[in-house]
């Protein structure tokens, strides 16, 4: 899982993952441009001005 988002950071490569919902769990798929560390967080890009935070431990799998 690491691996992917540091992939998708390092290299602009899309990426998806699968984030934890308590009803149904989340598919989100874009580019991870900022990692948080502190805050345990990335930042993923879905559109020019369409992004979301993310916690990591909310992070269930990816797939590039």
């Amino acid at each position: 899982m690491r691996e992917a988002i540091f992939e998708s950071y390092q290299e602009c490569r899309s990426v998806t993952l699968i984030v934890f919902s308590p009803f149904d769990d989340d598919e989100i798929r874009g580019v991870i441009t900022s990692i948080e560390k502190p805050n345990r967080r990335v930042k993923i890009v879905r559109g020019e001005e369409d992004y979301i935070w993310i916690k990591i431990e909310e992070i269930i799998s990816t797939k590039i």
